[in-house]
């Protein structure tokens, strides 16, 4: 897990990425203002992201 472009994401970002791959779980973000730097790790890494309205 240690990859520079991990330090695009703050600390929030890399514990739930971190958590998503653990437990095998998707990733939900809020729109709008979702993370993308978040989406793109989580993408790369064949995690899924779900996109919630308010």
């Amino acid at each position: 897990m240690c990859d520079v472009r991990w330090a695009r994401l703050n600390l929030i970002s890399v514990e739930a990425l971190a958590a998503a791959i653990h437990l095998d779980a998707d990733i939900c973000m809020q729109t709008p203002g979702h993370n993308p730097h978040l989406a793109a790790a989580a993408t790369e890494r064949g995690i899924p992201v779900h996109l919630v309205a308010a």
